[in-house]
């Protein structure tokens, strides 16, 4: 029988090999998904610390940009980063309106293979 920190250990390597992974990914990505906020978003779900200046998606397809990746992050860093991702969706929907921030959603759905 596995002891406790057996386990926690096992789950830590699962995860450091998943953020591996995930990283590869991005860095495979094209330069549209190495953004500031792409960037910052991904750094906070890792160790949830935010620039003193956020950099906030200066557009919708930025915001789809960020979608995908978030979209993309294995499961236990999707809930940091969810925090930083709605104030990018409540950024990008003051300034160009809900439809606009509906379309960068439903573009990253497209872009990830509909993986939410």
């Amino acid at each position: 029988m596995r002891t406790m920190s057996e386990i926690r250990r096992d789950e830590s390597i699962m995860h450091l090999r998943l953020e591996r992974d995930f990283l590869r990914w991005l860095n495979r990505e094209p330069v549209s998904m190495r953004t500031k906020s792409i960037f910052a978003l991904v750094e906070y779900g890792l160790d949830e610390s935010l620039p003193d200046v956020i950099p906030f998606p200066g557009y919708p397809t930025e915001l789809a940009a960020c979608e995908a990746v978030y979209m993309r992050a294995p499961e236990h860093l999707r809930g940091r980063m969810l925090t930083l991702l709605q104030q990018y969706r409540t950024k990008v929907e003051a300034r160009w309106g809900v439809n606009e921030m509906i379309e960068a959603r439903y573009v990253a759905k497209q872009y990830t293979g509909g993986r939410s």
